[in-house]
């Protein structure tokens, strides 16, 4: 096996080992429940049924007793499933994202020039997404993401993804081998869908829009321009030490992201 081979065969398996891994933290979360417990719910609600234990591992110590369950307690099960299921979606958004900037930050860079700048500045980027990832499982547990900024935290975290999309070709040409390059530009092309996905789903559940689409387009875009307006208002910071870290980082990873964007669009690697 050459060494361009061994490369690739390192990152499937750090793939197949980061979902094994959430998959094993995922089922050591469910909770048993009993016969009776079931045969005190509704027969219609299979749904509610299955999702029993979540309630009562919120905080419902009287989810047993739902024997004669409303409509409204079947739909507290539901809502809160529906949080849990996106929880758990942004984790794993956490643990993917992670993996790719680990990997873009291990491999080495074939050029061996200053292209390094540009490389530590992607990995930058999928590290901010990581932490963002987590902080909105955060907020969605405590249901916040209706809040403004965490609204503008899923539409940036759907612009990296949506948007580096082009950069892919740039990146992945940090391998050293066709191979290598095609099973790392595929990995980050599902890891940045994925994302895409979960992270208009928490927007959309931010502004409660759950009978329909109307309107979404407008919406993210004024939510967009906003946040990006008050952004660059924010850039203008007192003289101050942590002031200026905050601003010098945002600063620094814009750039990186927009180099990323440049070089996989037109292919300068």
């Amino acid at each position: 096996m050459t060494h361009s081979q061994a490369k690739a065969s390192c990152f499937v398996v750090t793939s197949i080992w980061v979902g094994t891994c959430y998959g094993m933290s995922i089922s050591q979360k469910k909770i048993s429940l009993s016969e009776n417990a079931f045969r005190q719910m509704h027969p219609s609600r299979v749904f509610a049924e299955k999702n029993l234990g979540l309630l009562r591992s919120r905080g419902y110590e009287d989810a047993t007793g739902l024997h004669g369950a409303s409509d409204d307690s079947c739909e507290t099960i539901e809502r809160i499933s529906r949080k849990d299921h996106l929880s758990e979606a942004y984790q794993m958004g956490q643990y993917l994202f992670g993996t790719v900037a680990t990997l873009l930050f291990l491999i080495p860079d074939r050029t061996m020039t200053k292209r390094l700048a540009s490389k530590l500045a992607g990995v930058a980027g999928f590290g901010t997404a990581a932490g963002t990832c987590h902080i909105l499982a955060c907020a969605n547990e405590h249901n916040r993401l209706g809040s403004d900024t965490y609204k503008r935290l899923n539409i940036g975290l759907f612009g990296f993804s949506m948007i580096g999309l082009a950069s892919i070709p740039g990146e992945a040409g940090f391998c050293r081998s066709a191979g290598a390059a095609m099973i790392f530009s595929s990995f980050m092309g599902i890891v940045r869908l994925f994302a895409t996905v979960v992270s208009f789903m928490g927007w959309k559940r931010g502004i409660d829009q759950r009978d329909g689409m109307n309107l979404v387009t407008s919406k993210m875009t004024n939510e967009l321009w906003k946040g990006t307006k008050r952004t660059f208002e924010g850039l203008k910071v007192q003289h101050k030490k942590k002031a200026l870290t905050y601003r010098n980082s945002l600063i620094l990873v814009l750039f990186g992201v927009f180099s990323s964007f440049m070089e996989g669009l037109f292919k300068l690697r």
